[in-house]
């Protein structure tokens, strides 16, 4: 095998892998890089997934957790990852809740949290940035990788294998791509809580605001919510222009089939947010099911921060949203029961 073939493989050494009692002992990630696609790839299984059709509850979905250290000093630009079972054939991505990729040594932007490299959902499509943006991860940092399963088909599925590729630009190329962070605006997410909320049935509105801590451009933002979501919108708290809109595309029982993807400028000059400024993330529902159930709503997306310094540090408790630890629904709230 030559030099530019090279593939380096960390298997299951140097992961520490954690199932709930739901999910299977026997699941564990593999790690390995393929130097000549620029691919970190990750493989993780195998998994016995139960119908959970109906079930909406979270604290019964399997889940899996497992850390590990970056294998390459290298900036991340996009993924793709694909599902199948024991017989290689393709499963649906509804069977997933949501994959969350972590970097455990450096901090979100709004909230003391671990920064989300990556936070994949059943309705999120495989996502490539242009060379000239990325996301720098050093060798050796600790990261940590999150499942959590939801199988709401009617089919049970067996030997369920996960594999996510991570592209990467080598961090040599000259002229350095432009550094970019992920952001997540969340309507629930706060420490030591779950980031849902209780959705009633019929029309609902929902927001909450935070002062933007520093200066940058936003690149592109995608979204993730949950059954009969109509929309996600980011606002100007002062002037209530609407910044960024997504509307989810439901299928015919309500579940979220897309959430499309916004670019700003990953070739251009993005949508810029300002230090200081206070910023409203609202979410809206239409909640057909008969009962009330969990929501959520999160804007996540990638950030260009004006200068990399201005970046709360590890340590830093401090928190962006302004107001109390659970979000209270909008004034315009309405219900249609």
């Amino acid at each position: 095998m030559t030099q530019s073939r090279l593939r380096v493989v960390w298997g299951t050494i140097g992961c520490l892998a954690t199932t709930s009692v739901a999910a299977q002992e026997d699941a564990r990630l593999a790690v390995r890089v393929d130097s000549a696609r620029h691919e970190v790839i990750l493989t993780v299984g195998p998994f016995e997934l139960s119908s959970m059709k109906g079930h909406e509850g979270h604290r019964d979905m399997p889940e899996f957790s497992a850390r590990f250290p970056w294998p390459v000093t290298a900036m991340a630009r996009g993924f793709s990852f694909a599902l199948h079972d024991s017989t290689g054939k393709k499963v649906p991505q509804r069977v997933l809740h949501h994959l969350n990729l972590i970097n455990t040594t450096r901090r979100q932007l709004l909230l003391p949290l671990q920064e989300k490299v990556m936070a994949i959902g059943r309705e999120t499509k495989n996502i490539m940035l242009p060379g000239t943006v990325g996301l720098p991860l050093e060798a050796g940092t600790r990261m940590k990788v999150t499942i959590m399963w939801h199988n709401q088909t009617p089919v049970d599925f067996s030997g369920v294998m996960l594999t996510l590729h991570i592209r990467y630009t080598p961090d040599n190329l000259v002229p350095r791509p432009v550094t970019v962070l992920p952001i997540s605006m969340d309507l629930a997410d706060r420490p030591g809580a779950e980031n849902s909320f209780p959705v009633p049935v019929g029309l609902f509105t929902i927001s909450r605001e935070f002062m933007m801590p520093v200066t940058g451009r936003l690149l592109a933002a995608t979204g993730h919510m949950h059954d009969w979501a109509t929309g996600l919108r980011l606002e100007d708290a002062a002037s209530r222009k609407t910044l960024v809109s997504i509307t989810p595309i439901l299928d015919s029982t309500g579940g979220i089939s897309d959430m499309p993807l916004r670019l700003f400028g990953v070739r251009g000059d993005g949508l810029k947010l300002h230090a200081g400024r206070r910023y409203r993330l609202v979410a809206t529902y239409d909640n057909r099911s008969g009962a009330t159930m969990d929501g959520m709503a999160m804007l996540g997306g990638i950030f260009s921060p004006s200068d990399l310094r201005d970046w709360p540090d590890r340590e830093s408790e401090d928190i962006a949203y302004l107001d109390h630890p659970v979000p209270a629904p909008a004034a315009d709230t309405t219900h249609a029961h």
